[in-house]
């Protein structure tokens, strides 16, 4: 069997019945992760983005197409995986950065949109809702809980 070379292509390889993923006391399979990841993936690449002076694009592969700025779990882990399913570049941003840190980090890695749980003041990309739920049709968080961890 050949080496994976992206980590995408880790889903195609694994077990589809295996536990990929525990989050607290969700577990998630490789089949259930590999199709959330492309449904996100091609949600990424098809959705039209409103970006400064409100002009409309779509990303492409090769773009820093993602600011990921999510609390580690599996939003992060969908994320991540399916912008290198999508082709686009990974940009993490740790969410307890101050606006002037993460501006800086915006601006520098010429990302295009962020995948948040929220709009950030002074950041000027489109924002992404971070579950993806409206591609993946997963639910991301556990009962009780508030959408991004949060209790």
């Amino acid at each position: 069997m050949a080496t994976p070379g992206r980590i995408d292509e880790l889903l195609d390889a694994a077990p589809p019945a295996a536990v990929a993923i525990v989050d607290g006391d969700r577990r998630v399979d490789y089949a259930t992760l590999r199709a959330a990841v492309v449904s996100a993936a091609r949600y990424l690449l098809t959705t039209r983005l409103v970006t400064t002076g409100l002009a409309e694009r779509s990303l492409a592969p090769g773009d820093r197409g993602g600011g990921l700025m999510l609390p580690t779990g599996l939003n992060f882990v969908v994320a991540y995986v399916a912008l290198a399913r999508a082709g686009l570049v990974a940009v993490p941003i740790n969410p307890v950065y101050s606006p002037d840190e993460m501006g800086y980090i915006v601006s520098d890695a010429g990302v295009s949109a962020l995948i948040a749980s929220a709009r950030v003041a002074r950041l000027d990309v489109p924002v992404i809702d971070p579950s993806l739920r409206a591609a993946t049709g997963m639910p991301t968080n556990r009962p009780g809980q508030r959408p991004n961890g949060g209790s």
